[in-house]
């Protein structure tokens, strides 16, 4: 099973994630603790008008977390909360990731 888990391309995807790093002056941050196997990831984001335009990541985390995160990061640049249903920064980091995460289809869940 846990070959089943750990293949090729969630290696490869772990091994290379992007934005790796925390902002210096974020205008959001969330911080996930998965209540499965203890694996954290915080993410920093800076928008302007409206969209995504800086994001940093600190993973420590699983090999399927840390794709996880590498897929989240590899498609959050220009993004808008608005288009993911999400509220403006300053709101909750908890409910921007229930959010974001019910977002994206089944076969990648973020669900830290």
């Amino acid at each position: 099973m846990s070959q089943d888990l750990y293949s090729s391309r969630v290696l490869e995807l772990a091994a290379d994630i992007p934005h790796v790093g925390l902002l210096e002056s974020p205008d959001g941050r969330s911080h996930r603790v998965s209540r499965l196997c203890g694996s954290e990831i915080e993410v920093d984001v800076c928008l302007q008008d409206g969209q995504v335009i800086a994001a940093g990541i600190e993973p420590k985390a699983c090999a399927l977390g840390q794709a996880s995160a590498s897929i989240l990061m590899r498609h959050i640049m220009g993004t808008t909360p608005k288009a993911k249903g999400l509220p403006p920064p300053g709101v909750s980091g908890n409910y921007v990731t229930s959010k974001l995460s019910k977002n994206i289809p089944r076969a990648t869940p973020l669900r830290f």
